[in-house]
């Protein structure tokens, strides 16, 4: 059975980013933003506070 890989939506200020929880390194915040950081080095601005991913 060939399943589909999971992927995560997070909206950011410009778009909405499909990433594997697997490349994602760490999510940092400042103040009103967060910072997501992939394995690749790409950093994404998050224009919501880091509780966001701990609410859902």
């Amino acid at each position: 059975m060939n399943l589909p890989k999971l992927q995560l939506f997070i909206p950011t200020s410009i778009d909405l980013v499909h990433i594997a929880p697997d490349r994602i390194v760490y999510i940092s915040s400042d103040g009103n933003y967060s910072t997501l950081v992939q394995t690749d080095g790409e950093m994404r601005m998050l224009s919501f506070l880091l509780g966001y991913f701990l609410s859902k």
